[in-house]
């Protein structure tokens, strides 16, 4: 759009600075500032204000792809810490477990250098916490695992398929409307008097 509008420019100066001095000053022998031509002149004007930019809605499609997949990979992410806490729970149980079997036998190791019988009972209330904080988060993970791998993916994918297609067409309709434009006016410009004489001299030499 830039690139015509200063086509447009650049033509008219030229036209100006060069060509009316080629013309022998004759503004007649000109095209774009002809006197009769002002039609002309205000159509690629008219023709440029009405281009639009394709890539505009690629853009904003980009970037919502971008943040729709962020959203889904934090998703994700919650789905992992999850998965992690419940590795964790489970790990810390075996270990407060092995100490519990280690008091109850007599034996001492590093974790139950300072700890005595006594202490059975509060590791084995530990033990039970966690088995309850295991359950509830093993629960919360099936859902999530089911959730994200199955309805909302399902739906993800098919919403991203949806939507491609509609931004291929809009780009397909806002680039075959640019070209309608651009035909128009082309086509008014191959009609003026120099510009037709021009080709006809062109396809006589061919």
């Amino acid at each position: 759009m830039q690139s015509y509008a200063g086509m447009a420019k650049i033509l008219g100066d030229y036209e100006d600075l060069n060509m009316v001095q080629y013309a022998e000053l004759d503004v007649y022998q000109l095209v774009l500032n002809h006197p009769n031509n002002t039609d002309l002149k205000e159509s690629m004007l008219h023709t440029i204000e009405n281009l639009r930019n394709p890539f505009t809605d690629l853009y904003h499609w980009v970037k919502g792809e971008m943040y729709d997949l962020g959203a889904f990979q934090s998703a994700l992410a919650v789905r992992d810490a999850c998965a992690k806490k419940v590795t964790e729970l489970k790990k810390k149980n075996q270990g407060t477990q092995k100490d519990i079997e280690n008091l109850n036998a007599g034996k001492k190791s590093m974790t139950t250098l300072f700890k005595n019988e006594g202490d059975v009972g509060g590791l084995t209330n530990k033990v039970a916490t966690r088995e309850a904080d295991i359950d509830w988060n093993s629960r919360l993970l099936d859902v999530l695992t089911i959730y994200c791998g199955g309805a909302i993916l399902e739906e993800f994918k098919k919403e991203k398929l949806g939507l491609y297609a509609r931004i291929v067409q809009q780009f397909h309709v806002v680039e075959i409307s640019n070209s309608h434009q651009q035909a128009s006016f082309w086509s008014q410009m191959l009609q003026q008097e120099h510009v037709k004489a021009a080709a006809g001299k062109e396809t006589e030499r061919l």
